[in-house]
């Protein structure tokens, strides 16, 4: 729940709260007044009780001129000393009483009008709670500490050079380290602006805090309060803790109706833990590079011998550069965007979303724009269909494995990540200070003053470089561990889905090594997305049974034996499903295409491979494109057949122009077109002339679409309401209501509203949180699948 909905739940709670307070006083001074009344047998005694009462009581507020002169007028009655005999006392008693019944109306409306607003606010929050215990769990499923760094021993120090290779990275860890302490001033203008730049572009804020953050930065004051704030806590970071009342979560709807628990923390943390994280990160991914380089792990392979090079150079001509070609391609491209992924290279680099185009304004900001996850999914699936294709004409067949981790963001346990850590050559202090920014308390307000604040054992589920950090740090193992065992296979990994292709020898070795890294670790394969399959033209023995079982999929597309991909017509009918229910949920034309443009066109070609499919996939894969959309629009659009005749239909089939083009050409056959008979041009054919030379140059010569166009620019004028001499009297002179609706509204109740609650106000206006509704109207609607 972002700041704007926690702060109208507060505000509508506490007007709540004012409005009972106040009902509940009212109620009593009713009970109190009937009594004296059931006493009191004398009218002008009764007339004064009422009037008494009725000035102590908590009112609400009406503006009613007639009801005012009314008591104004008893009020001066009673003033005199001998009463009139004949005065109608019992009926303005009558008539006083109903000025104070109709206060108990208005009560109940207010109450009413609260209860459909905590209706409504309800209603924007997400419909339910879906929250991973597994996070919280104390019980840690890896063997030990002892365990794992046996495990990370093995696999790194397994050889003199990864040896010396592990010891120079620790050494440039504690170097680190060493600066951190050292610096005195972390935050200046120039790191507060790319932290606040990297904040904005995640989906960590709410967008309350993101309009904070926004004005923060553009106030040089305020900006320098803020760093020197900073500064002091990262001087004393061993002091720094969540607040013990815990930290706000949210629950977030993402596509595929997953949700996933987001923090409402601090702005001042949420700057503090990005600063640590992106330096951590920057220095982690140096170190290793560096590693993996001086264990030729970011290499190429060596295996032509110096005669073979020679014998080459004779025929062939010298060459230079023996590591251009094939292999030197897909090194570098796995290098420059697969190794450790999520980890930052630069302190300036930002992510880009979805749909996000900032490059320039990022260059121009002196930021790095990274290749965001989707476009890096859609390159990895090329590298991969260019890989089968290559394997499956030089070698006959390649096997291909696809896995990732169950639920890992919420499942990684703190022990696991604290002796991983450790292993690399954090220190203690930098090693409980990490932990503990894992460890975030969590409250969910949903839950009620008494919520349970509840502490992390386990995950990584921040989404921020911190948590990227350390989960890098923890998957280099396995990246490294299947390099060595595979002799040379490169498992291309995006966080923790990972794909692994090659021999089948080389993959069932690699997919051995992922399982025991898996049980060290305390961490769990998903099996719904864990397959692996051979690509052949002649071989049809079975599969070894070592690898997993299951397709190996991508989106709507599932990989065959035959190398090609073909429509996995389940999912994707589960998603048209989901599509038509979003589209029927529009509440307009343009909102109608907004769904359509985003989640039936650009996230449909996603899941199919990328708008812009590489040549390897070839001819098969556009006629696979266009079969996943003649599917779509056909349950989509059923009788209107594609998105153009629905649209045709909705704006509306039967055309203005077109009738006045009919009408036209009648007039035009019947030789009644005015200036027909002084035209001095001959056409070439006989007949009038084409619909389509009509509407070609329409915007320039169509005088029926320049009436049209300017009617639509026209600003219609209320029309004058006459108003009842009722009416204006509730208006009382008042100039507040002159829209001819709200007025004509206001004439055809009258009777009502006057008779029932004394006046225009049906209750108190101040009673009711009517600002911050009409803040919340003004936020932009989530849209969810």
């Amino acid at each position: 729940m972002d700041a704007l909905s926690l702060t109208l739940r507060s505000v509508t709670s506490s007007k709540a709260a004012q409005i009972k307070r106040q009902e509940t006083h009212f109620k009593e001074e009713r009970l109190s007044l009937q009594s004296i009344l059931d006493c009191e047998p004398n009218g002008n005694k009764r007339l004064k009780a009422i009037l008494k009462t009725y000035s102590q009581f908590p009112l609400m507020p009406q503006t009613n001129t007639s009801r005012d002169k009314f008591i104004a007028t008893i009020e001066k009655y009673l003033e005199r000393t001998v009463p009139d005999p004949c005065a109608p006392i019992a009926q303005w008693e009558r008539r006083l009483k109903a000025i104070i019944d109709s206060q108990c109306l208005r009560y109940e409306h207010a109450n009413l009008y609260k209860d459909i607003l905590k209706e409504w606010r309800d209603s924007t929050d997400e419909p339910e709670k879906l929250i991973d215990d597994s996070s919280f769990e104390v019980e840690d499923l890896c063997q030990s500490k002892d365990a794992i760094v046996k495990w990370l021993q093995g696999v790194f120090a397994s050889t003199q050079a990864s040896t010396k290779a592990l010891e120079d990275l620790r050494a440039g860890v504690a170097l680190f380290e060493r600066t951190m302490k050292e610096n005195k001033g972390h935050f200046t203008k120039s790191s507060m602006n790319w932290c606040i730049w990297g904040l904005l572009r995640s989906d960590l804020l709410t967008d309350e805090k993101r309009r904070v953050l926004t004005v923060i930065q553009q106030d040089e004051d305020a900006l320098q309060d803020v760093i020197d704030d900073i500064n002091m806590r990262m001087n004393t970071l061993d002091q720094w803790a969540w607040p013990t009342e815990g930290v706000t979560a949210e629950q977030r709807r993402q596509v595929g109706s997953k949700y996933r628990i987001s923090h409402d923390e601090d702005l001042i943390d949420a700057l503090l833990l990005r600063y640590v994280g992106v330096k951590w990160s920057v220095q982690m991914s140096e170190r290793l590079v560096a590693f993996a380089k001086a264990h030729t792990w970011l290499s190429p392979l060596n295996t032509v011998s110096r005669n073979d090079r020679t014998r080459r150079d004779h025929f062939l001509g010298p060459t230079t550069d023996h590591s251009a070609g094939v292999q030197g391609q897909r090194l570098k491209t796995f290098e420059d965007d697969f190794f450790l992924a999520q980890l930052l290279r630069h302190e300036k680099e930002v992510d880009r979303g979805y749909e996000d185009d900032f490059e320039q304004e990022d260059r121009n900001r002196g930021l790095q724009t990274r290749q965001s996850i989707t476009e890096l999914k859609h390159s990895l699936l090329q590298l991969l269909n260019v890989g089968i294709t290559v394997r499956k004409r030089l070698d006959d067949e390649v096997t291909v494995v696809q896995s990732d981790f169950k639920a890992f963001g919420t499942s990684i346990p703190h022990t696991t990540i604290s002796a991983v850590l450790t292993f690399f050559g954090v220190s203690q202090s930098w090693t409980e200070f990490i932990i503990k920014a894992l460890a975030v308390p969590i409250v969910f307000r949903e839950d009620g003053p008494e919520a349970e604040v509840r502490k992390r054992r386990r995950s990584t589920h921040m989404s921020s470089p911190l948590a990227d950090f350390c989960s890098e740090l923890l998957m280099f193992g396995m990246d490294f561990a299947v390099w060595q065992c595979t002799s040379g296979l490169r498992l291309y990994r995006l966080h923790d889905d990972f794909w692994l292709w090659g021999s089948e020898d080389a993959c069932v070795r690699g997919w051995s090594d992922m399982a025991d890294f898996a049980k060290v670790m305390g961490l769990a394969f998903n099996a719904e997305k864990s397959g692996a399959i051979r690509v052949s033209r002649t071989t049809r023995t079975p599969l070894s049974s070592s690898l997993p079982r299951g397709d190996v999929s991508w989106g709507f597309l599932k990989l065959s034996s035959s190398g090609y991909f073909v429509l996995d017509n389940a999912l994707l009918d589960k998603h048209i499903t989901a599509l038509i229910a979003q589209l029927a949920s529009s509440k307009s034309l343009f909102a109608w295409i907004r769904i359509w443009n985003t989640y039936g066109v650009r996230y449909f070609m996603s899941m199919l491979g990328g708008e812009r499919p590489a040549s390897c996939f070839g001819a098969q894969h556009i006629a696979l494109m266009q079969q996943c959309f003649a599917r779509m629009h056909q349950k989509v659009f059923q009788d209107e057949a594609n998105v153009a005749n629905y649209l045709r239909k909705e704006i509306k089939g039967d055309s203005p122009e077109r009738n006045s083009y009919e009408k036209s050409k009648t007039l035009y056959e019947q030789g009644r077109t005015v200036g027909l008979a002084q035209s001095r041009y001959t056409p070439h054919r006989p007949g009038f002339f084409p619909f389509k030379e009509l509407v070609r140059a329409r915007e320039q010569l169509s005088h029926d679409l320049l009436k049209a166009y300017k009617a639509l620019l026209d600003r219609p004028k209320p029309v004058k309401v006459v108003t009842s001499d009722e009416v204006e009297a509730v208006l009382g002179g008042s100039q507040g209501l002159e829209g001819s609706y709200d007025l004509c509204l206001l004439e055809l109740y009258k009777d009502g509203l006057v008779a029932n609650f004394g006046g225009l106000n049906i209750v108190e206006t101040k009673l009711l949180p009517m600002g911050m509704v009409a803040m919340a109207r003004k936020e932009r609607i989530k849209w969810n699948v």
